[in-house]
């Protein structure tokens, strides 16, 4: 009976093997959570785009029984610009008013390199229309959406133990433009949640002048984005964006009125403009779960995207580094029972 069974499980396998691939992972645990978190790789990784940061990509969160995090895409592409999960952070997306794209995009040349943080180096192309009919006003312009070739991605130094593992690359585009990346995911000891710890160096000779965020691809159980869930934010929300009769705002909070199904809605919001840091808090009244994420700095935009997949609150900090100065800052991810 052992060797049957084996052997089911082998032809299991095989014949499911172009829908789960075993992507190279590490798993952290404690007695509170559980966490399987994405290694960079350039050959092999889960996502191996140009636009989010390839370290810290979390395939899943395990809490009270409970899934948290999903990806953005039912049809994944390690290669595609977008086809990532867990938090998918991004240095540089380009629509801040006031802060320059991706490292020293500006001041490259069409087919020459430039740099994006925790990816590599990428060759600057001029971007169209996907359908490729229509090209752009200004075919130069940095587009996060737009899959740029990486010409070399940077290697990652890669540590872990059981509720821990850290990630650092140096990339040196030349010698104005040069950084040492740190980044730690970490399992809380007192309460079921996680730290992500940031440190971002510059060892070039120009001033380092960015922006970040994390794209939060959230799902608690798989579940499809709708009415089970809400978001709740520090501030009573104010867009210019219609809500396209999928969402209601009630003050501070977020809700659908309806499944996305096929569509997805993006709201900027206005409001936040006194806030030292940002919270946002995600509840599903079906599986009676929260997420409260806390991310430190000043905003300086937020955010909300959603699609079927995902709830995508996102907040975005400047960073601004001279010369041999290093900033810090952390994200905070804390899980809790809805009563």
């Amino acid at each position: 009976m052992k060797k049957l069974l084996l052997l089911l499980g082998g032809l299991l396998l095989i014949s499911c093997s172009k829908k789960e691939i075993n992507y190279p992972k590490v798993s952290l645990k404690n007695n509170l959570l559980e966490m399987e978190v994405y290694l960079p790789d350039a050959e092999k990784g889960y996502y191996r785009g140009p636009r989010f940061d390839w370290s810290g990509m979390i395939k899943s969160v395990k809490y009270d029984g409970h899934i948290i995090f999903k990806n953005f895409s039912d049809n994944h592409n390690p290669t595609a610009n977008d086809n990532a999960t867990g938090p998918a952070e991004e240095f540089g997306m380009g629509t801040i008013k006031g802060l320059p794209p991706a490292f020293n995009y500006n001041n490259t040349k069409i087919g020459k390199l430039f740099g994006k943080i925790g990816v590599g180096y990428l060759t600057k192309v001029q971007s169209h229309w996907l359908n490729d009919k229509k090209p752009y006003k200004k075919p130069n312009k940095y587009r996060f959406g737009w899959n740029y070739p990486i010409k070399k991605s940077i290697p990652w130094e890669i540590n872990h133990d059981k509720n821990k593992i850290s990630f650092s690359q140096k990339l040196k585009l030349n010698n104005n433009w040069s950084y040492e990346y740190k980044k730690e995911i970490k399992l809380l000891s007192d309460k079921p949640g996680f730290i992500i710890t940031h440190e971002l160096k510059n060892t070039g000779e120009k001033t380092i002048l960015t922006s970040h965020y994390s794209h939060n691809f959230i799902a608690i159980d798989n579940e499809y984005i709708g009415t089970n869930y809400s978001l709740e934010l520090p501030f009573n929300l104010i867009t210019k964006r219609p809500l396209k009769g999928l969402v209601k705002i009630n003050n501070n909070i977020l809700s659908y009125i309806q499944n996305l199904n096929d569509k997805a809605i993006f709201l900027p919001f206005n409001g936040f403009e006194k806030l030292k840091n940002t919270t946002f808090i995600i509840k599903n009244k079906k599986s009676k779960i929260g997420i409260k994420i806390f991310i430190q700095g000043k905003p300086i935009a937020i955010n909300f995207f959603s699609n079927k997949n995902t709830i995508s609150p996102e907040a975005f900090i400047k960073l601004n580094i001279k010369p041999n100065e290093k900033v810090k800052w952390i994200i905070k991810y804390i899980f809790f029972k809805i009563k």
